[in-house]
């Protein structure tokens, strides 16, 4: 009882899991089966949004004028099949085994890199890199920033970076709740389990979704999922910090105009000179 009450608590900010999440088996399986649902908008989005994005970027950025991209984050290969259709010549990161071995499955024309974007270490490599799905804000400052780095040195000279946050909106709406459920299998575990889920929120438009697992043997696992709500103004300034001209804005990557209550906020901007 006292390490399930350790672990419920609120957490520091920040606070990381205790136990794996992206490249787990179980968990991972579950995901990959949340990408390829065309109607889900969970793990990716619906497949008519998928089309509609990448439609947009490829008229944003065409091809004949930035040839390679980068897809960070790239799962099954969703976006990367599609960008490859429209004439880019693609690489597409990821940490999960799964769905890097299913990307590679659909199109051996593309390249795979099966590690974290966080490990990108490329130089002038690509016109355009994309990061979607809100996945910029899910990282601490400090990963958010070594990030940036990465992506500015992999990126050619006027390269563009896509990328898309939750709004602070988005997060202004949210409210603190706690719950708890019991299943026999579900997303997180394959054996009977008992999950406590709080969501906290912190200062600057930062929450968690904290998920705290219980099983019959009285293990005790934490899964935290980060966010963090921006406005175009914060957004603009973390990523002028990080090296990078502001060129435009959207509400998401199908190219809707951004308004002031929009759950999202997509943005290009271009890689200054170091």
């Amino acid at each position: 009882m006292k390490r399930i009450i350790d672990h419920v608590k609120r957490p520091t900010l920040y606070e990381p899991h205790t136990k794996k999440f992206w490249d787990d088996e179980h968990i991972s399986r579950g995901m990959l089966e949340a990408h390829l649902d065309k109607e889900m908008d969970a793990a990716s989005r619906p497949a008519d949004v998928i089309d509609a994005s990448v439609s947009f970027i490829a008229r944003l950025a065409p091809p004949a004028r930035y040839p390679s991209l980068c897809d960070l984050g790239c799962g099954p290969g969703l976006y990367t099949k599609r960008f490859h259709e429209q004439g880019y010549a693609v690489t597409g990161y990821d940490i999960s085994p799964r769905s890097i071995d299913h990307a590679r499955a659909q199109n051996d024309a593309i390249t795979y890199r099966l590690k974290s974007y966080l490990e990108l270490d490329e130089t002038a490599a690509f016109d355009v890199v994309t990061l979607i799905y809100c996945d910029f804000a899910v990282l601490s400052p400090e990963d958010r920033s070594a990030l940036l780095r990465r992506i500015h040195r992999a990126l050619t000279k006027d390269g563009l970076f896509m990328l898309d946050v939750h709004t602070e909106h988005f997060v202004d709406r949210l409210e603190e709740e706690k719950t708890w459920y019991h299943e026999t299998e579900g997303f997180f575990s394959d054996s009977p389990h008992v999950c406590l889920h709080a969501r906290y929120k912190y200062e600057h438009f930062v929450f968690v979704d904290q998920y705290t697992l219980i099983d019959e043997h009285n293990r005790v696992e934490v899964i935290r999922n980060w966010n963090k709500g921006y406005s175009v103004e914060t957004l603009q300034e973390e990523l002028s910090s990080g090296g990078f001209h502001y060129v435009t804005h959207y509400e998401d990557f199908t190219g809707k105009p951004f308004k002031k209550d929009s759950p999202t906020l997509m943005m290009v901007v271009k890689k200054e000179p170091s």
